[in-house]
């Protein structure tokens, strides 16, 4: 056999195009790989010798490429990139941030032996076969990241930055504030510290999540109940394909946890959903906890949803999503665990309120409470394991939980029976991913969520603002781009001449994208406007709602006093953000000591969370009238009232 003469070039040549395919396909490999690779070729070729001098000249010139494109590559921190189209991803636009991150994690996180040989935590295993069925394998045993988790990892980098700038802020709930402070608390320093950032993060949740009703009816969408709701009907339209165990419009689970964050709004199970994320970023461990259902005789049925745990050292701590707040404890002071819960009957009891309401759980109930744990599917994977090994410093944010681990720290906690995966979230996956189908399937169906959310999503105005916000971004010049938060919501509020000259405004109609197309008729292009003109004023309300808790959370009582009566309620005083906007209004009021305003706000009839306003409401005259107690002993004491002591300070001389 005749051999075809050695051309060393060309031996070059295809060397190099071995060691890029790698590269471009695979990502970044270790470095020490990476170099070995390169030296060992550049030894061989080396070893070989050289040709004509031609050859080794244009040698030279490709060992200095490769090498050269080798170095670009190894000096780019693919996880530094990765984080920051997370932090752009509204920004960038999610699509394309999406295709980035997964580019950049797979370079820095390659697959290891092992990770194919996926293992399924023991409670994903006793969920019901249809939930996990429906939900793509990929999700929990790809060992490379796929394009999902860059939706996934955004929602945790918002989450994480919610948590730290939420908990640094001023408490909201002065009553509480001083009981942690106390010594009739039984806490000890760091205990103190994870049930303050629990309350905090409580407080975020109710406030700025307004509460809507478990079941849509007509009515309620007539109130405006739902806001941004994908389908403003009560029944199921055509084409419209759900899996069998899923209702249309079923509670809990008709939004997803963080879109309900996104969009501030949610029955009591999204909201519990909600505050759940935010406690694992926070490092916390919590629940929703759950009790048999007294209709039912089947053993294996799922335990109803109550209302959230968080354990702080052996016990779990009561927090009540429906009501709007914790549960208190025994004497109405602090906060109830679930031990107290079940051994003291005036806890529960004291959740009614007579004559109005009656809460529905009473202490014999009590007896069998499971652990429900919400953890992400793709948190279960491992390789958003090997991711969290790799986040340190200011980039770090939780992104996988040991599942099993998690179950047995709460289980271990007085009271609860056992601990098992709480199904909402996963009928929530199930639910979004049967009405995306819909929507590929029929345009009409994607239409009418282009018109019920399009300005709130994508990389649209109130996107962008929205993310500002969540994300802690909320003061920057105005000259910066982007914008930050207040000067992205103030933008939005257009006043009511501008919105109404729209027709005949071409300057804002390319501000909005709006344009008429060619051939366009005068019916289509008029109900085009009047739709912008809709969403204009929808943006405009919700915009004045977010800008108010916004100042809330920043502990600006009288500014976020000033938003939410002012910009909310006497514009729309029974518009879509008024539930919320009165109970935000109520605990500024409380901050500003204008206790009788607060609770007039409070005993408002009507309103989704009105059960827990009332008792907020008590609360607050049991403080006035305990108040007004200790003045009257002081008077008894002979001790002066303040204006006593005023009238005895000496006139200002200068006054004269």
């Amino acid at each position: 056999m005749t051999w075809p003469p050695f051309n060393l070039a060309h031996a070059v040549r295809l060397s190099c195009r071995g060691l890029l395919v790698p590269l471009k396909v695979f990502g970044m490999q270790r470095r020490s790989s990476q170099f070995g690779f390169l030296g060992a070729l550049l030894g061989c070729l080396a070893i070989v010798g050289c040709g004509g001098g031609a050859e080794q000249a244009a040698t030279q010139r490709l060992r200095r490429q490769q090498a050269k494109s080798a170095q670009v590559e190894l000096d780019v921190d693919h996880l530094s990139e990765a984080i920051g189209y997370l932090r752009r991803y509204v920004e960038l636009e999610p699509t394309e941030a999406a295709k980035q991150i997964v580019y950049h994690l797979n370079a820095k996180l390659p697959e290891q032996a092992g990770d194919s040989q996926w293992k399924a935590p023991a409670l994903l295993s006793r969920l019901p076969e249809p939930l996990t069925r429906d939900i793509s394998r990929n999700v929990f045993e790809s060992p490379t990241f796929i394009t999902a988790d860059a939706g996934y990892l955004s929602e945790c980098w918002v989450l994480s930055r919610i948590v730290r700038w939420v908990t640094e802020a001023p408490m909201l709930d002065e009553r509480l504030e001083a009981w942690l402070k106390s010594e009739d608390n039984s806490l000890d320093a760091s205990e103190r510290r994870d049930l303050r950032t629990a309350i905090r993060l409580f407080d975020w949740v109710v406030c700025n999540i307004q509460l809507e009703p478990m079941q849509v009816d007509e009515a309620g969408l007539q109130a405006g109940r739902f806001p941004w709701i994908d389908f403003p009907m009560t029944q199921l339209p055509p084409d419209l394909k759900l899996p069998s165990f899923l209702e249309f419009q079923g509670p809990g689970y008709r939004r997803q946890a963080f879109d309900t964050i996104w969009l501030g709004t949610g029955d009591f199970l999204q909201r519990s959903a909600a505050f759940l994320l935010l406690c694992r970023q926070a490092g916390l461990d919590a629940c929703t906890l759950g009790l048999k259902n007294p209709q039912s005789t089947d053993a294996s049925a799922p335990p109803i949803p109550w209302l959230l745990g968080v354990r702080i050292g052996q016990r779990l701590f009561l927090f009540e999503p429906q009501l709007g707040l914790p549960v208190p404890g025994p004497q109405q002071r602090g906060v109830a665990t679930l031990d107290e819960a079940r051994n003291d009957p005036t806890v529960l009891r004291r959740l009614n309120v007579p004559g109005w309401f009656e809460y529905p759980v009473q202490r014999s109930a009590v007896g069998f409470a499971a652990a429900l744990v919400d953890v992400p599917p793709a948190a279960m994977s491992g390789r958003m394991a090997r991711l969290q090994e790799a986040l340190t410093g200011s980039d770090r944010m939780v992104v996988a939980v040991d599942a099993d681990a998690l179950g047995e720290r709460l289980a271990a906690c007085r009271g609860v029976t056992e601990s098992q995966l709480w199904v909402v979230p996963f009928q929530a996956i199930a639910y979004a991913e049967a009405i995306a189908e819909s929507r590929r399937r029929n345009p009409l169906y994607r239409d009418a969520a282009i018109l019920r959310q399009g300005i709130i999503r994508g990389s649209s105005p109130m996107a962008k603002a929205r993310w500002a916000h969540l994300t802690g971004r909320h003061d920057a010049p105005e000259t910066e781009r982007p914008p930050a938060a207040r000067v992205s919501y103030l933008g939005l509020r257009r006043s009511e001449a501008e919105i109404d000259r729209l027709p005949i405004e071409v300057e804002l109609q390319d501000a909005i994208g709006l344009r008429r197309q060619l051939g366009q008729d005068d019916a289509e292009w008029e109900a085009r406007i009047q739709i912008a003109q809709q969403q204009l004023r929808s943006a405009k309300m919700a915009a004045g709602f977010w800008l108010g808790c916004l100042e809330l959370d920043s502990g600006r009582w009288e500014s976020a006093a000033a938003w939410f009566q002012k910009r909310t309620l006497d514009p729309e005083p029974n518009g879509q953000w008024a539930p919320g906007a009165r109970f935000a209004l109520a605990r500024a009021e409380e901050r500003l000591d204008r206790t009788d305003r607060a609770i007039e706000l409070l005993k408002t009839s009507g309103d989704p969370q009105e059960h827990g306003n009332r008792i907020r409401a008590r609360l607050l005259s049991r403080d006035e009238e305990s108040a007004a107690k200790e003045e009257s002993a002081a008077d008894a004491d002979g001790q002066p009232q303040a204006d006593e002591e005023a009238s005895a300070v000496p006139a200002d001389p200068s006054a004269k």
